[in-house]
């Protein structure tokens, strides 16, 4: 009896054959089961992508508009920094001006370092503020 087509594209597979369009070839391994060893044999298999990589369409951070953080640059000294913070969620509230700095964060992650450094510690504080509250684990209150 000749062998079926998923046994026979297997088997060609582990010879050096190459798997169909679309899928990978996934190596066999083994894993213990409730005190069992369990093999699992290689075979073809749809690919799946590369774990936790986003593709570079579906990253999408939001457009900001300049001034609306109130003077903040990252080149000032803290105080001043967050002095304009705070006119900013006076003017603003404090919901959209985290928002806005959570997506500067994402923008100067990779690309200014310092800056991003900056945006953490103004995040961090705007958080710990008494005219700021919000839910989270931080503070208690979600």
């Amino acid at each position: 009896m000749p062998e079926p087509k998923k046994q026979r594209q297997i088997r060609v597979v582990e010879l050096g054959g190459r798997c169909p369009s679309g899928e990978i070839f996934r190596d066999p391994y083994s894993y213990t089961r409730e005190g069992k060893n369990v093999k699992v044999k290689g075979k073809c298999i749809t690919n799946q992508g590369t774990p936790g990589k986003t593709p570079a369409s579906d990253k999408v951070l939001p457009k900001l508009k300049a001034g609306k953080l109130f003077g903040w640059k990252a080149d000032l000294p803290a105080a001043e920094r967050r002095k304009s913070l705070k006119k900013a969620t006076s003017v603003e509230g404090c919901r959209a001006v985290i928002f806005r700095i959570n997506a500067l964060r994402g923008y100067t992650k990779n690309t200014s370092p310092p800056t991003y450094n900056k945006l953490v510690a103004d995040w961090k504080w705007l958080r710990k503020q008494g005219f700021c509250e919000l839910k989270s684990k931080e503070n208690g209150k979600g």
